[in-house]
């Protein structure tokens, strides 16, 4: 190698270890193959899909409790708990809600029907949720934002438990509670029971209704049962904010919500008060799934 050749060797020697850097920066971590099998089950929309496909993933351990839910065909549970601050401690935890899904997500998920709900309870699933929920809660931090917590104040709290010791259940944390309209948690949680029975029970105006369809829309997990129920109900699927945002535009940070939305007439070319539409948001938070689906369905 002569003299003047050595830069030359360097620059591409340099060259070539920052492409390597670049390459390994974007590699995909290399599952474990019970973490494969579920990244497998679960739609790109998902959720649950995206973490585990970065490597977000539980710590594999089996429990107790998981077991016990494989065998009662329960994959995802949700329990909604209610208590009274004493002091720095919550006191007089109870169970609100308790709910069921056949699936870590998807459309028609939940059991709602009597004699599986009957069983879970029989089996005694429920009550060795219910205890570990409250154990939970009582152990959770408070969390005060705006708020400040005094004796007497209501608080609540969720506590979610899956069937797979891969899947990382989220963090409990105390909250106070704010009397919110009946329509906000079975909505926001993929309750189509529940939203059902509001809507049933409850006479609720357009306006109510266009509120509830931009929860949904922002549900975590594939809420594809509620959006028809709302939409059934008469919610616009094409309603505004002041913003001029659609449910569809929300749904871009909630993939699993755009094909129920446009199956029920959302307009692709909507634009928001900066002339922005599901597609160019999309494309702003880099969701390859949402720009999937929108593109497929036409949109520019």
């Amino acid at each position: 190698m002569t003299k003047d050749a050595l830069p030359k060797f360097r620059r591409r020697l340099l060259q070539t270890g920052i492409v390597l850097l670049m390459a390994a920066g974007h590699a995909k971590p290399q599952h474990p193959p019970a973490v494969q099998q579920l990244i497998g089950e679960l739609a790109p929309c998902s959720v649950l899909h995206k973490e585990l496909d970065r490597g977000a993933y539980g710590s594999g351990v089996d429990q107790p409790y998981m077991v016990r839910m494989r065998e009662s065909g329960v994959k995802r549970a949700l329990l909604e708990l209610h208590g009274v601050i004493h002091g720095n401690r919550v006191e007089n935890v109870r169970v609100a809600r308790q709910l069921y899904f056949r699936h870590f997500d998807g459309p028609d998920s939940q059991i709602s029907d009597e004699a599986t709900l009957q069983a879970i309870e029989t089996s005694g699933l429920s009550g060795e949720l219910e205890s570990l929920a409250r154990s939970r809660m009582l152990a959770a931090p408070f969390v005060r934002g705006e708020f400040r917590l005094f004796a007497g104040n209501q608080v609540f709290s969720f506590v979610e438990f899956f069937a797979s010791p891969w899947l990382r259940e989220e963090n409990v944390a105390v909250l106070r509670s704010v009397k919110p309209k009946p329509r906000i948690r079975s909505i926001l949680d993929g309750d189509a029971a529940g939203t059902k029975a509001l809507l049933k029970s409850h006479k609720f105006t357009t306006k109510d209704l266009n509120l509830a369809l931009f929860d949904s829309a922002i549900s975590r997990y594939d809420n594809t049962d509620v959006i028809r129920l709302l939409l059934t109900a008469g919610a616009e699927v094409n309603a505004r904010t002041t913003d001029g945002i659609t449910p569809l535009m929300l749904a871009v940070g909630h993939p699993c919500n755009i094909r129920p939305l446009l199956n029920g007439g959302a307009d692709l070319n909507a634009r928001d008060k900066w002339g922005r539409n599901a597609l160019q948001l999309a494309r702003e938070a880099k969701d390859a799934t949402a720009i999937r689906l929108l593109e497929e369905a036409g949109a520019k």
